[in-house]
């Protein structure tokens, strides 16, 4: 069923809903665990919350996230954006933020999240896989509630004004950077406060840790002479150059 007051949509129901919406709306929930097929363009103001199902479209339909309001929010628990259906980003002037809440399993990013937008906060403890390259822009671009940001082969940016990681990080909350995706920073001209790549690995072998572990490392630049972007990953193992078989560091950043 569709209920709506006021620029409030919330599908919900156990069959495919075809919903025919046009237009500009506030809020739109989507919980229906057999999905959502959106027959027109759409575009949410306010807040999309994503809770169970998927939305897709089978006639090429847009949804176009922002445009008319200050902020938006996009929660994702047990929904997500599917296939067949086009999202446009108007968020010139929108602080953007995506929450992924507690999920059934762990969630992998989509088209819920543009290249770059104002926070990321993760509340999942199956963990969250990114599916792209982003950047946030906040001073707490991310905050790790509970569960880890897996980068994959993608690459996770911090911008110029965002400074720091929130959330009691470890090895249960920290962002996982063994592949070949960095943690990057971007740092302004000048000197800077120090930052800290909340990174950590999940790939030990050997005599390695073979489970999880949080290694974060802090830069600081006290002259730097031009805006630079500095990225950083871990592996769990020995530097290749280092020889010595007895005392050694079992892990490396670069």
């Amino acid at each position: 069923n569709m209920q709506g007051t006021n620029g409030l949509q919330t599908i919900s129901g156990t069959g495919v809903w075809n919903a025919t919406y046009p237009g500009s709306i506030n809020t739109l929930t989507i919980n229906n665990a057999s999905g959502v097929n959106l027959d027109c363009n759409v575009a949410v103001q306010t807040a999309l919350n994503l809770t169970a199902g998927s939305l897709s479209s089978s006639n090429a339909s847009t949804l176009t996230l922002g445009g008319g309001a200050a902020t938006l929010t996009t929660t994702r628990t047990n929904g997500s954006i599917g296939g067949g259906l086009s999202v446009a980003y108007n968020l010139s002037a929108v602080t953007y933020t995506v929450n992924y809440n507690q999920a059934t399993a762990a969630q992998t990013t989509g088209a819920e999240l543009p290249s770059s937008l104002s926070t990321i906060n993760i509340n999942n403890t199956n963990n969250v896989n990114l599916n792209s390259n982003v950047t946030v822009t906040a001073a707490t671009g991310l905050t790790l509630t509970n569960g880890r940001l897996i980068l994959g082969n993608n690459d996770f940016t911090y911008g110029v004004a965002s400074t720091t990681t929130g959330g009691t990080l470890g090895i249960a909350n920290m962002i996982v950077a063994d592949g070949s995706g960095q943690v990057k920073k971007v740092f302004a001209a000048g000197s800077s406060a120090a930052f800290t790549f909340a990174v950590g690995d999940v790939s030990g072998t050997g005599a390695n840790n073979a489970g999880a572990d949080y290694s974060p490392a802090t830069l600081q630049f006290t002259a730097n002479s031009v805006q630079r972007t500095i990225g950083v990953r871990v592996t769990d193992s020995q530097h290749p150059n280092d020889v010595n078989t007895t005392n050694y560091v079992s892990r490396y950043w670069k």
